[in-house]
């Protein structure tokens, strides 16, 4: 089994910091955890994680309290990413941080073509959700927002599979996409560039038997 090319570790200068994996519990508990972070996390919020690495600001950060007073649909880290306030790398970071789950930078040859396999292309472009490797029967999955049950809970529903959540940027996401899916797009272009084809050969055929037909019509009534 590969590893993952983990971000060094972070000063207020430096790139984001990754998170060791918690050693994996038995029984899958610690997928039931992810989402249940202990006393000590929850203690430390994704906002409070980016001010103390310096990536926003006080300033930033009571501008985003103040829109999420407005918009109490949103949470305050989706507020920060709507202003920029810092890079989709660095709250990702600070997301897996808050949660205790690995925040990974993985490579294209680091991706196995079948756990790839086991989602379609626009559903990981629309929702950020890059399936990595298996471990044993376990798949593991990148997400932009590694927060987000719901789409745990989907994408288990949509592989039928156990998941692991990681946490990738979704800048990272896009760019391995783009790079593991120009072949299986090219493919499908190909495919259709020749059921085109086929569908036009078809049509010819029929018409050269319909011009065909029509003149042994014509001979027939000459004859006649």
């Amino acid at each position: 089994m590969f590893g993952f090319k983990n971000s060094s570790t972070e000063s207020s200068t430096s790139a984001p910091q990754a998170i060791r994996p918690a050693p994996p519990a038995e029984g899958g508990e610690e997928l039931e955890s992810l989402w249940k972070p202990s006393q000590s996390r929850q203690r430390t919020s994704v906002e409070q994680i980016l001010l103390e690495r310096g990536k926003i600001t006080e300033e930033q950060l009571d501008q985003a309290k103040k829109v999420k007073e407005q918009t109490p649909g949103k949470s305050l880290v989706q507020i920060l990413q709507t202003m920029n306030a810092a890079a989709d790398v660095y709250i990702v970071s600070a997301q897996a941080h808050a949660l205790g789950i690995p925040f990974v930078t993985p490579q294209k040859a680091q991706v196995e073509p079948e756990a790839f396999a086991m989602l379609q292309v626009d559903y990981i472009r629309k929702n950020l959700a890059l399936p990595l490797r298996f471990e044993q029967s376990m798949l593991v999955v990148g997400l932009a927002d590694p927060s987000n049950v719901f789409l745990y809970d989907e994408v288990k529903r949509k592989t039928r599979r156990d998941v692991k959540v990681v946490a990738v940027a979704g800048s990272e996401i896009l760019k391995l996409l783009e790079l593991l899916s120009a072949g299986s797009e090219s493919a499908e272009k190909v495919d259709e560039i020749l059921k085109d084809v086929k569908d036009d050969d078809v049509q010819g055929v029929k018409e050269d038997d319909l011009h065909v037909e029509r003149s042994w019509l014509r001979r027939d009534r000459l004859r006649r």
